[in-house]
């Protein structure tokens, strides 16, 4: 038995967003946003810590369904970044901004629903 692709893709972009938009990530993005043009180091450093590294968690998702059938993607690292776009599109710079409040999970979960729904219309296969 096999997970929905949907249920899957939801279940990564909650995952995803839930620890993207923790205070700490949030402050920290912040503090190394500011302090980038400073240190060179400082921003690859944090980046291949944390953004990189979440990324790769996403890709590896998405070629294990892609080998078992679940996805139409030639390239899976290629994939992830519009995924983790609509995953983060509508809440990350607001929070980042300190714009808006944080999400409940029912937000969450509507922003992971959303976004699993809509990769599924440019990389779910067509069987």
């Amino acid at each position: 038995w096999k997970t929905k692709p949907r249920t899957r893709l939801r279940r990564i972009g909650r995952a995803y967003l839930t620890r993207a938009l923790t205070e700490f990530n949030l402050r920290n993005f912040r503090r190394i946003a500011a302090q980038a043009e400073c240190s060179a180091d400082i921003g690859p450093t944090f980046y291949d810590a944390g953004s990189r590294k979440g990324a790769e968690w996403v890709t590896e998702r998405l070629t294990a369904m892609s080998k078992t059938g679940q996805l139409e993607v030639d390239d899976p690292l290629q994939a992830t970044h519009p995924f983790l776009g609509l995953v983060l599109s509508r809440d990350f710079k607001a929070r980042l901004c300190n714009a808006t409040t944080a999400l409940t999970q029912p937000q969450i979960e509507a922003e992971a629903s959303s976004a699993a729904r809509t990769f599924l219309k440019a990389f779910g296969t067509r069987a």
